[in-house]
């Protein structure tokens, strides 16, 4: 009898999580939504030309960190290349996230908590998910591997491989997103003030250097492999210091990065970040009469101090999207767990608590289902457009799979559906056009491109940041072969408001 209670159990679990899980990632799915967005068409591209023998930064170029790449490789590998690959490997690691996230909560605060904190923040991710395929997206169960890890050496301070993983996860984070390592950065915070607060250094210290361990055999993988393939110098040309001139040039006034830090709109449509800075109150309060037992103390002493850090680093390119805002569900589950484990003990005096439970979460988990279900439907539908697949049928139509394609600004997504491969590795052009980037060598390697692989269409769909023949850099050998790349095509064609210029005969 007790086997089949546990069976039942896990196995309502498994389905709630399921269930939460296919809610967020249907809406993005290639069956309501056949054609990606940007950043994910970059990454798909990628995986297809890595499954073709190429490699990230050498052969194409993009400045993420290289996991992103290898899982769309990975997803459309499984899938002969078709995004439902993709879409399936999405779908594990929310099942993940999610699984670990209703763990801990549960764990913490019980059953009530662990469901409602769990669907509170999937319900969140469901407006700031943008489409799917994105980095931030795929380190959540990082995040929350980490978080669950760290509960479980709080509680024992015994298996010390735990921080070894939790090192592991930061790395495997890092590598996917390197600004979402706001949880890591709490935790050396946490334990360096426990070194200096219990006058224990040696043992903070060896915690620490566990952490580091696991990060840094991660490291040493990435590092290792791009030196195995001798592209190491592109790949950290490309991941760092891009991304730190990137960051630099977004550098605005004072004012306006405070006024961009408090800017958490994506985080309040659904009332999450309300219900968990009531939360934060609440654990605030709640520390003299010591509500919380010592291993949640910490948990939530480190959630604390993980909340500025994540605002900072989500608004770390000086300019936020709302996927940004992905890496902070974590922390904002946790003190969502915290209100309702406050609401559950309202009814922990009732004869019937396990019914009373039930009832309030589905009656909490339908007020907020039926309070987002318009915008839920509106956010479906907007993800079904179909923007440039006149663009994509244009070119299947005018061209052979042999072909190579230019799209003139930042628009991958057209190479990836289109299966045509790029002449160059600069399959979108924003690194040509960073004039704290950018160089003349640079500018010339894809022109020099542009001349000797003669792409059969290019479509210019660059707006007035990436206007086509045009670079913040001048010179007379880039105005040669400017001239000599127009010499070699014609306008014959106008779509998706795009100019269209075809190869001329030879």
């Amino acid at each position: 009898m007790e086997k089949m209670r546990s069976f039942t159990a896990w196995l309502g679990t498994s389905l709630f999580i399921l269930g939460g899980s296919l809610f967020v990632l249907i809406p993005i799915s290639p069956y309501n939504s056949p054609f990606s967005y940007r950043d994910s068409g970059v990454f798909l591209f990628m995986g297809w030309r890595i499954l073709n023998g190429e490699l990230p930064y050498i052969h194409v170029w993009d400045h993420k960190p290289p996991i992103i790449y290898y899982l769309n490789a990975l997803g459309l590998g499984l899938a002969n290349n078709s995004v439902w690959g993709v879409w399936a490997i999405e779908l594990i690691f929310l099942f993940t996230a999610a699984l670990l996230g209703f763990l801990l909560l549960k764990k913490m605060f019980g059953y009530y908590s662990g469901v409602l904190g769990t669907f509170m923040w999937l319900l969140a991710l469901v407006f700031v998910i943008q489409g799917g395929n994105l980095a931030t997206e795929y380190t959540l169960p990082f995040q929350f591997g980490a978080l669950y890890l760290f509960y479980q050496y709080q509680q024992k301070r015994k298996a010390h491989f735990q921080l070894f993983l939790i090192g592991i996860m930061g790395g495997l984070a890092f590598f996917t997103k390197q600004t979402a390592i706001g949880i890591w950065l709490a935790i050396t915070i946490f334990i360096a003030y426990h070194a200096i607060k219990d006058k224990d250094p040696l043992k903070r210290i060896k915690e620490g250097s566990l952490i580091l361990s696991g990060f840094l055999v991660i490291t040493l993988m990435v590092f290792g492999y791009f030196f195995f393939h001798g592209i190491f110098d592109e790949f950290w040309k490309a991941a760092f210091t891009y991304n730190f001139s990137y960051s630099i040039r977004k550098v605005s006034g004072f004012n306006a990065r405070v006024l961009s830090l408090l800017d958490i709109s994506s985080i309040t449509r659904t009332g999450l970040y309300y219900y968990a800075a009531l939360g934060m109150v609440l654990f605030l309060f709640s520390i003299k009469k010591r509500t919380f037992n010592k291993t949640v103390l910490s948990v939530l002493t480190l959630g604390l101090i993980a909340f500025p850090i994540e605002l900072l680093l989500i608004n770390a390119p000086g300019s936020t999207f709302p996927h940004y805002f992905m890496t902070i569900l974590p922390i904002l589950a946790l003190f969502v767990g915290v209100l309702f484990s406050q609401i559950d003990k309202i009814i922990l005096g009732k004869k019937h608590k396990v019914i009373y439970q039930y009832l309030l979460i589905i009656a909490t988990i339908g007020l907020l289902f039926f309070a987002s279900l318009l915008d839920y439907r509106s956010n479906t539908r907007s993800l079904q457009a179909r923007t440039n697949e006149p663009a994509i049928q244009y070119i299947l139509e005018r061209t052979e799979p042999e072909d190579s394609i230019l799209v003139w600004g930042a628009e991958t997504m057209v190479n990836f559906f289109s299966k045509r491969p790029s002449p160059t590795r600069f399959v979108y052009q924003y690194p040509l056009y960073r004039e704290e980037f950018t160089t003349e060598d640079l500018v010339l390697e894809f022109l020099d491109d542009l001349i000797e692989n003669r792409p059969k269409l290019i479509l210019n769909s660059g707006g007035k940041h990436e206007p086509i023949f045009e670079f913040p850099v001048d010179s007379e050998a880039i105005r040669q072969k400017i001239e000599q790349v127009r010499s070699a095509y014609e306008v014959v064609d106008e779509v998706n408001a795009w100019l269209v210029l075809r190869a001329i005969s030879q």
